[in-house]
């Protein structure tokens, strides 16, 4: 029988689901595999593990938000399409969901820091990306520090960075807050999060540089991770590998980043 936090939980849950296939945050198909992913980590976890990564959904959710009407005048985003498909969320939760069912089987808190990071690489990866596209500095490329165009791949702005590296913090203040550790703790526990969550958003910019498809649009003259521009027009791959998605790069990224505070966490503490 569920208590009466997990049905409050379940039900915010579906309304911040529901709020983001409304504002074209996310598909249809999407939403149902976060709830799905939501569902096996309560099942597994409990309810503080559950509320950890509502907490993060709800923070991506504000940092896509930040604005959006710019971002389509860009053309970052199309007002007409769903921003987030389950692919995302598929790329995204798998190395949570992985965490999650490790410490629910195990119990290990190596496990618990690994979960918590998987979310802080997550909401890292994300906002920076929401907050650094619309920053005023023009984004440079992390394999060479060259100025490049808004929305490559591989670009970062010092922005976007900070945003991220700050949201991973708070999450992860958050995070251990709830699970009720110990306060002598929590500061070195929340330390190892935000500098893997870091790297993580790093690494995945690394990625996204080097072997990831990036395609450009020669309509807007601008870059895109797809093969369709959000124009509607085909563009031309000019590097990467065709198989190689943002969808593939994030998976890698934030599961990467999830190991580094492990291998930390059993090495330093």
């Amino acid at each position: 029988m569920f208590d009466e936090l997990t049905i409050i939980l379940l039900i915010f849950a579906l309304l911040l689901s529901w709020f983001a296939v409304w504002k074209k945050y996310l598909t249809v198909s999407g939403a149902v595999l976060a709830n799905i992913i939501g569902l096996i980590i309560l099942f597994f976890n409990g309810t503080s593990f559950f509320l950890i990564i509502i907490i993060a959904f709800f923070i991506a959710n504000v940092a896509t938000r930040y604005k959006i009407k710019e971002k389509i005048e860009i053309k970052f985003v199309t007002r007409k399409k769903a921003i987030r498909s389950w692919q995302n969320v598929l790329a995204n939760g798998l190395p949570i969901l992985i965490f999650s069912i490790l410490e629910g089987t195990m119990h290990a808190s190596l496990f618990t820091i690994g979960y918590v990071t998987a979310n802080a690489s997550f909401l890292c990866d994300t906002v920076s990306t929401e907050i650094g596209i619309t920053s005023k500095e023009e984004p440079f490329l992390i394999t060479n520090f060259k100025k490049t165009l808004k929305g490559r791949s591989g670009a970062i702005t010092t922005l976007g960075t900070l945003a991220g590296t700050l949201s991973a913090t708070l999450l992860a203040i958050i995070s251990y807050l709830i699970i009720q550790e110990q306060l002598n703790r929590i500061i070195l526990l929340v330390i190892i999060v935000a500098t893997s969550s870091t790297l993580a958003n790093l690494i995945d910019s690394l990625l996204g540089a080097t072997i990831q498809a990036i395609y450009y649009c020669k309509y807007c003259a601008t870059f895109s991770e797809e093969e369709k521009h959000t124009c509607g027009n085909l563009c031309e791959k000019v590097s990467g590998f065709k198989y190689i998605n943002n969808h593939v790069v994030n998976f890698l990224a934030n599961l990467t980043g999830a190991l580094i505070s492990v291998v930390i966490y059993t090495t330093f503490v």
